[in-house]
């Protein structure tokens, strides 16, 4: 078999991609409508899968791939409904996020409740979608274990996120070696343990090796961790560029600072910054009405402390830990297909700006 250069399997990746995605959104959004909610609820329920709509979601090939590198034949008539499932359930997610981290469309005390409630109804709806699905009930109960597993830990991630991982607790974390593990755990239980558990779920569909669900699972823990440090990255960008992350487009720029967050640029920064820029970057914390002035000087004092160059190198670290783990599957055009999107964690568009715009040399 012939295996494809980087650039078809580039070309590929999107394909497969785009065509996963326009297979499952249909169904997503028939789901939400044939359960009618109504206003003001049914507003913050339809918002995020409907904006997500109009692109593929990373998510949809991630459970195909690992579908179809267990042995899994005929996906298209397989693996939608899942796909559907796990993004309502991701976007159940995203919109407690927007109550959690006081962002999105939120304008009112009455929208951050039709928030909430409408991350619990979307939740319940993924698992109602993946209880209706014909399958072994043995596999189904599997699934559903690995659904409820997962979300007590994205909210142990949150509180971490919340509570610990703050600037006010800098001082608590002097060194690499306090501040990584914590970091990474957070990363993990957030989004992390989710990614594997889609990999669980097309692995457990097709009947896949156990040895070859620890290999995806490890895999999409690493992907997971390098995607955040993207995300870290990229919240720094000021909030006049648009830039598209793998699955959604970007435009809560800054938000990280704004609510206090230790993410890794900001620890690495206030560790090794010169006193100017400690303070460039601490003048946007706790502030939502910062300029675009301010934001720029932000991204300079970060680039400049060797952050960003950090971050590089720690993606790359972690790219390669990913191809590591996928080397150890058989040679097939899908295990191709994941090494590419493992290549996201250092070539995506946050990081291309940050090289274009702003400077920041390849690592």
């Amino acid at each position: 078999m012939l295996f494809l250069s980087s650039k078809m399997s580039r070309t590929k990746y999107f394909q497969k991609l785009r065509e996963t995605s326009n297979v499952v959104t249909p169904l997503i959004l028939n789901y939400l409508d044939r359960e009618n909610f109504q206003e003001p609820v049914s507003y913050f329920v339809n918002v995020l899968p409907k904006k997500r709509a109009k692109n593929p979601r990373l998510r949809d090939l991630l459970l195909r791939l690992s579908y179809e590198i267990s042995g899994g034949k005929d996906w298209q008539n397989i693996i939608p409904p899942y796909a559907a499932a796990i993004e309502l359930y991701n976007n159940s997610t995203y919109i407690i996020n927007w109550f959690l981290d006081e962002k999105g469309d939120l304008k009112t005390k009455d929208d951050e409740k039709s928030a909430v409630n409408a991350g619990f109804l979307l939740r319940e709806l993924a698992q109602k979608i993946i209880q209706q699905t014909k399958i072994p009930e043995n596999k189904t109960l599997e699934i559903l274990s690995g659904l409820a597993d997962n979300h007590s830990k994205i909210y142990i991630g949150q509180n971490l996120d919340l509570f610990r991982l703050t600037i006010d607790n800098f001082d608590k974390f002097q060194n690499q070696e306090t501040f990584l593990p914590i970091l990474y755990e957070k990363g993990r239980l957030v989004c992390g343990y989710f990614s594997a558990w889609i990999t669980n779920v097309g692995a457990t569909l097709a009947d896949g090796e156990d040895k070859y669900k620890k290999i995806l699972r490890e895999f999409a823990i690493d992907l997971s961790s390098g995607l955040q440090l993207a995300n870290e990255a990229g919240d720094f960008i000021p909030s006049d560029q648009k830039v598209k992350t793998p699955d959604k487009l970007y435009k809560d720029q800054v938000t990280d600072i704004a609510n206090n967050r230790l993410t890794l640029p900001t620890w690495y920064c206030l560790k090794h910054g010169t006193q100017e820029q400690k303070k460039t970057l601490l003048n946007l914390v706790g502030r939502r009405d910062s300029t675009l002035e301010e934001q720029e000087k932000a991204v300079y004092a970060l680039r400049d402390s060797g952050a960003f160059n950090f971050i590089l190198k720690e993606a790359t670290r972690i790219m390669n830990s990913c191809k590591e783990k996928l080397h150890q599957l058989p040679k097939t055009e899908e295990r191709d297909l994941l090494l590419t999107m493992a290549s996201i964690a250092k070539t995506n568009k946050f990081y291309s700006t940050l090289r274009e715009r702003y400077g920041v040399k390849r690592k």
